[in-house]
């Protein structure tokens, strides 16, 4: 059976992950842009749900959650014109690049729970990426629809994404309040139940990315219900 949250989960179709290569020496300066940025998602009202983190020093990304692609298409260019009038493209190493996804299930915080404080409380999160075998493409997508289930039953993991990106991969996206709610997760039946699947599914094992979250929004409307 599938969670409750299936009644949302044909609303939000397409994502959009994107990676920024900061220098050093910006990365505050970069992170307070970021911070500036989520204030800003709640006038994009097409835009579900919004995250900003931190892969590494000065590596950043941000993962974008829509309903269809003319509401990921409008972030784009808000984002584009954003990075623009803040001067931003300056302090990268290079241009930013932008992956568009395909959100295949989704977990959201139900509106009981999003009581306007729970993006701020949102600390770390998790980017699993993997291939699958040839020809199992399929497969790889039932095991992340019925993961959805299992996404839902873990009350410390405040929003889970399955995605797809252009490049055929596959992917888990998540976030946390804490660093423990995150060690639970990767001891609990999703992460373990790919690691079984790993070999029959599989083109290697997943690769991995650690999370510091910097600022996220959720939109109301889209909460799980």
């Amino acid at each position: 059976m599938r969670s409750s949250s299936s009644a949302t989960t044909r609303l939000l179709t397409t994502g959009l992950l994107t990676h920024h290569e900061v220098e050093p020496n910006r990365s505050d300066e970069f992170e307070s842009h970021l911070c500036t940025q989520a204030l800003d998602m709640h006038r994009e009202l097409g835009t579900a749900a919004w995250f900003s983190f931190r892969f590494g020093r000065s590596d950043y990304g941000t993962v974008a959650i829509f309903p269809d692609d003319a509401s990921r298409r409008e972030h784009m260019a808000h984002e584009r014109a954003r990075d623009r009038s803040g001067g931003v493209d300056s302090w990268l190493t290079r241009p930013a690049v932008d992956t568009r996804v395909d959100v295949i299930a989704h977990k959201l915080p139900s509106p009981d729970v999003d009581n306007g404080t729970i993006a701020g409380e949102i600390t770390k999160g998790l980017l699993l990426t993997f291939e699958p075998k040839r020809d199992h493409d399929e497969a790889v997508r039932r095991f992340l629809i019925d993961a959805e289930a299992m996404a839902d039953d873990e009350p410390g993991t405040a929003a889970w994404f399955a995605i797809r990106l252009e490049s055929g991969e596959y992917g888990i996206f998540d976030v946390f309040p804490a660093n423990g709610a995150r060690l639970r997760h990767l001891t609990g039946h999703v992460p373990r139940q790919l690691a079984k699947e790993a070999f029959s599914l599989l083109g290697g094992m997943p690769e991995m990315h650690l999370l510091d979250v910097v600022a996220t929004t959720l939109t109301p409307q889209y909460s799980h219900t």
